[in-house]
């Protein structure tokens, strides 16, 4: 599977666990948010496939999987889904040669939904905050 990944390493969410005292990122505000997100990055990558003759196969295998509660991957499992994105020039292994400049679709889509996810993963933890205080 070809993947784009959406995560917190370990020492920043030990730095947000110190700075807020708290879990947010298990909350089910975060947890939503994060599934949100990835729904947003598969549609963005989707909208970014432009193809002189589209089938159909590769934007249908475009797929978000969610691995824990703080990493989301968004990808193909199609053989052919890295060469389409990133080019591919020679010959498969069936012989057959392809000049392919490549068309960047998962750094496109990444790029067109990056801000529509980091507002709703900060909405969601500001949710979060307000609710546990209170407010």
């Amino acid at each position: 599977m070809m993947n784009f990944s959406m995560s917190w390493d370990p020492a920043s969410l030990n730095q947000i666990t110190q700075l807020v005292g708290f879990q947010g990122i298990n909350s089910p505000e975060m947890q939503q948010a994060m599934g949100e997100s990835g729904t947003l990055l598969q549609q963005a990558v989707q909208n970014a496939m432009n193809w002189q003759n589209p089938t159909g196969a590769l934007e249908g295998s475009i797929e978000p999987v969610q691995d824990s509660p703080y990493e989301i991957q968004v990808g193909s499992d199609l053989p052919y889904a890295r060469r389409r994105d990133w080019g591919f020039d020679g010959a498969d292994s069936l012989g057959r040669v392809y000049h392919d400049e490549g068309a960047f679709y998962m750094e496109r889509g990444m790029d067109a939904a990056t801000p529509d996810i980091q507002e709703k993963l900060n909405v969601a933890m500001m949710n979060y905050i307000g609710r546990i205080g209170g407010h």
